[in-house]
C-alpha cells in the first residue's frame, strides 16, 4: 500500500501509451494501404498521447513510463532505490495489458507473437541513440516544469518516429509488449531493408496462413514486388490477372505453394533464382 500510488501511475500510464501505440498502428492498418501514412498517423497519436499521459501523470508517479527513465532517476538519485523494482514491474506489466487490450479492441488474439523481426547493428545503434536522446531531452527540460517536460517528449519522440531506422522504441517495456501484436506498432515485415532473404523467407510471407484470403495474398504479393523482394516473371502485366492461377494448399504438416502458370523471382538474397 505505500508505494501504491507509484505504481498505479506507472501501471496506468505505461497501459495508456501502449494502447495509444499499438490500436492507432492498428486502425491504420485498417484505414490505409499507404505505409507512410501509417506511419505519420501511429506518429501522431503517439506524440499526441505522450503529451497528455505525461502531463496528467508527471504528480502521481513522475510519469516514467519506460525502465531506461526509472534508471536514469535512481543513478541520479531522482529516484530511491527501493522503489526502481516497483517502478520497472508497473510498467512492464502497464505495457502488456495496454497491448492485451489493444489487440482485443481490434479483435486480434489478445496476445499474438508478432513475425516481424527487427534486427542488425543499425537497428541495435539506432536504439542506443533514441534512448540517449531521449534522456537527454528528459533532464534538460526537467527544470522547467512537467508541462515543457511532456512537450518536449512528445516532440522527441514525434521526430524519432521518422529519423531512426527503429522508429525510436526508446523504451524495453514496450518494446516487449509490442512483440505480441502482429500489427504496424509490431515490426516491419521482412525485418529491415538491408536483410538477406531466402526461398524460405518469401514463400513464408506469402503462404502465411492469415493470408489464405485471395484479397490478402493479392496485397501482400503486390508489396513484395513492388518493395524489389520478387519479381513477376510469368508475363502477367497486372498481379490481379492471375490469383486465379496462384493457390496455396494446406496439410497437416507441411504448407505446401501450388503455383501455376505464374513464377517468382528473388531480386536480393543468398538465392537469385526462379521459384
Amino acid at each position: 500500500m505505500k508505494y501504491s500510488k507509484f505504481f498505479l501511475g506507472e501501471f496506468i500510464g505505461s497501459c495508456f501509451l501502449v494502447m495509444i501505440i499499438v490500436g492507432s498502428g492498428i486502425m491504420a492498418e485498417n484505414l490505409t494501404d499507404d505505409t507512410g501514412i501509417m506511419l505519420l498517423a501511429n506518429t501522431i497519436a503517439t506524440g499526441a498521447g505522450l503529451f497528455v499521459l505525461i502531463t496528467v501523470f508527471s504528480d502521481v508517479s513522475g510519469a516514467h513510463f519506460n525502465p531506461f527513465v526509472s534508471l536514469a532517476m535512481f543513478l541520479t538519485k531522482k529516484l530511491k532505490g527501493n522503489l526502481l523494482p516497483t517502478y520497472i514491474s508497473a510498467q512492464i506489466l502497464g505495457c502488456l495489458l495496454g497491448v492485451a487490450l489493444a489487440n482485443f479492441f481490434f479483435e486480434h488474439q489478445i496476445f499474438e507473437l508478432s513475425t516481424k523481426s527487427r534486427d542488425g547493428i543499425h537497428i541495435f545503434t539506432s536504439e542506443i541513440v533514441a534512448t540517449f536522446g531521449l534522456i537527454l531531452i528528459i533532464f534538460g527540460s526537467l527544470k522547467k516544469g512537467s508541462v515543457v517536460v511532456a512537450s518536449c517528449v512528445a516532440f522527441y519522440i514525434t521526430a524519432g518516429y521518422w529519423f531512426t531506422s527503429s522508429t525510436s522504441f526508446a523504451n524495453p517495456a514496450v518494446a516487449i509488449a509490442r512483440t505480441f501484436t502482429e500489427s504496424l506498432g509490431g515490426k516491419i515485415p521482412f525485418g529491415t531493408p538491408n536483410r538477406e532473404w531466402n526461398e524460405d523467407d518469401v514463400l513464408a510471407a506469402v503462404t502465411n496462413e492469415q493470408y489464405q484470403d485471395d484479397s490478402l495474398l493479392l496485397n501482400y504479393t503486390s508489396e513484395y514486388i513492388e518493395r524489389g523482394v520478387l519479381e513477376d516473371t510469368s508475363g502477367y502485366d497486372n498481379v490481379g490477372m492471375c490469383m486465379n492461377d496462384y493457390r496455396v494448399e494446406y496439410d497437416e504438416q507441411t504448407i505446401e505453394p501450388i503455383k501455376q502458370n505464374r513464377k517468382f523471382t528473388l531480386i536480393r538474397g543468398k538465392q537469385n533464382k526462379a521459384f
